[in-house]
């Protein structure tokens, strides 16, 4: 299996957000979400995303109960894969392809490892005109919409990311 490890360099540029900082009350529906604080904030608010894709962890700490008890009784379909910090794994990609592909949601995908870089391969496989949230780390709530320039930013990022082998 492939795994693709972020550069240095990379990591400098995912820092900056890929867009505005909004309300968890201002996002939209239907929407895919990276982060279970991210997700825990806007179903809490009321939304229906379509797919969240969580690790159980913020800031790499275990989520608290209050988190736990809404992201893990999310999404009809569930699917976990292994996914190392610092990487997106073969996998991981795969089951984002699936999901979206086969329009299964309302849908959850455990990632076991960390889930920080999943907004890459998300963006790469969401049609133009959806939207995305993640958070930014002492920041707040990124809102994506997904268009040529944001596909193309994220494939630059993935395409300075080296393959290596894993298991």
């Amino acid at each position: 299996m492939k795994l693709r490890k972020l550069s240095s360099d990379a990591r400098e540029e995912l820092k900056k957000p890929m867009g505005p900082i909004i309300k968890p009350e201002d996002a939209k529906e239907n929407a895919i979400v990276v982060g279970d604080e991210s997700a825990y904030n806007l179903i809490t608010a009321g939304k229906k995303p379509k797919l969240i894709i969580i690790d159980n962890k913020v800031k790499r700490n275990p989520i608290s109960e209050d988190i736990a008890k809404v992201v893990n009784n999310f999404g009809k379909w569930i699917i976990r894969v292994e996914n190392p910090a610092g990487h997106i794994s073969e996998s991981a990609w795969e089951a984002v392809k699936l999901i979206i592909e086969e329009g299964k949601y309302p849908a959850r995908i455990e990632i076991v490892g960390e889930e920080d870089l999943m907004a890459l391969p998300a963006i790469m496989e969401m049609k133009v005109g959806e939207y995305l949230y993640y958070g930014q780390p002492d920041v707040g709530l990124v809102e994506v919409k997904i268009d040529k320039r944001i596909k193309s930013f994220a494939n630059k990022i993935l395409g300075r990311m080296e393959e290596i082998e894993w298991r």
